[in-house]
Formats: C-alpha cells, sequence, structure tokens
C-alpha cells in the first residue's frame, strides 16, 4: 500500500487529504487452446481504508498457438499465413468501455507439413471509474486471447502441448484515505489530557 498525504488541515493538524493505492497482483494461469475465456478473482476494494476514486487494471498475456493449416487435395501447404491475434481483459460487471481489447497480426511460417505456431505478446492497462464499480466482495477479470486467420486461410488448432498461453494481472485501487490527526495534534492532544487530569487531582485534595 502506498500512501501520498497531505497536511491540508491547516493549523487543526488534520490530514485532509490522503491519496492512496492498494495493489493485487496474481498470475492469469493458463489458457485452454480451444475455450481461452478465463476468470480471475482478486481481493476487492476495502472501503473501510477510505473513499475509491478509481482502478487501475494492468495486464501482461502472451499466447503460443500450434496450427494445422488445411489445403484442398492434391494441392501444396501455403509457406506463410497471417493470423489477427485478439487480446481481452474486462472487470466483471463493468461497462463495456471499461476493458482492453487489443489486435496484432501475426505472419506465420507453415512448414511442408500445414504446421505452424502463432506466438503474440500484449502489455496493456485500463482505468475503471469509481461509479462502475459497486461490487463489495473480491472483483473479477475477465479475459480471453484467441487467433483468426486472415486472407481465406483454413486451419486448425492442433492442440498439442506446444500450445501455451498466460500471463498476469495487477490490480491497483487509488483511494482517498481517512482523516487521521498529525503526530504533532496528538502529543498536544496527550498534554491537554494530562493537564486537566491533574488538575481533577489537585482538586480533590483536602485543604
Amino acid at each position: 500500500m502506498n500512501d501520498a498525504c497531505s497536511s491540508a488541515g491547516g493549523d487543526n493538524g488534520v490530514r485532509g487529504v490522503c491519496a492512496s493505492v492498494e495493489t493485487f497482483s496474481a498470475s492469469l494461469g493458463t489458457f485452454d487452446p480451444y475455450y481461452s475465456e478465463r476468470d480471475q478473482v482478486l481481493p476487492g476494494f476495502d472501503a473501510t481504508l477510505g473513499t475509491l476514486n478509481s482502478i487501475t487494471v494492468s495486464t501482461r498475456a502472451f499466447l503460443s498457438e500450434a496450427v494445422q493449416v488445411q489445403a484442398a487435395s492434391g494441392t501444396s501447404f501455403p509457406s506463410a499465413g497471417t493470423f489477427n491475434v485478439i487480446y481481452n481483459a474486462q472487470v466483471i460487471p463493468s461497462p463495456v468501455t471499461d476493458r482492453s481489447v487489443l489486435t496484432q497480426p501475426v505472419s506465420t511460417t507453415i512448414a511442408a507439413d500445414g504446421t505452424g505456431l502463432v506466438t503474440a505478446s500484449f502489455t496493456d492497462s485500463f482505468t475503471v471509474p469509481s461509479a462502475d464499480y459497486s461490487a463489495s466482495g473480491p472483483l473479477t477479470i475477465r479475459y480471453d486471447i484467441f487467433a483468426l486467420p486472415q486472407g481465406g486461410l483454413s486451419f486448425l488448432f492442433d492442440g498439442s502441448s506446444r500450445t501455451t498461453a498466460g500471463g498476469t494481472v495487477t490490480v491497483s485501487y487509488d483511494y482517498a484515505g481517512v482523516a487521521v490527526p498529525e503526530p504533532t495534534s496528538l502529543a498536544l492532544l496527550t498534554m491537554a489530557l494530562l493537564l486537566v487530569r491533574h488538575r481533577r487531582g489537585q482538586a480533590r485534595r483536602p485543604v
């Protein structure tokens, strides 16, 4: 947790502004080559810390997809193919605009047997306004990554062990912390209480 508090309270010694960030990270795990959409659950915002301003979601993802190109009977396989790799990440639930949608064109070499390997990586972040986030429990990030053939290329995912995907996600909660007394104010308050106690003790003594 990072704090950046300013003494905006003036002579009253109260921190009127306390901008803080609470961060959680997790591994995205691995993607299924056929059903790539996954949900990653992270701790939600602790409302006792203060007022939430916004949420920043930062993601890194990669895909290495083994494919088997198809060719008409009696024809040879093409020597190369182009794929669009598409990556999505979104907080659930939230408006569809609060998300990452990235597309990366990839040129893949096709071997003589029609096999190829589509590889891509992504790094991105997006912000979710506090008004779009009303959940009180854990935060869910839904993400997927997949390849689409271009130029009329026909192919199948071969589902071999060469297919891997994964990444990381970091969620940062930006919030205004609860105002707390400055250390000098605490010291003055303690002295005042001790003085009051001392005077009461003197008032009880018999003359």
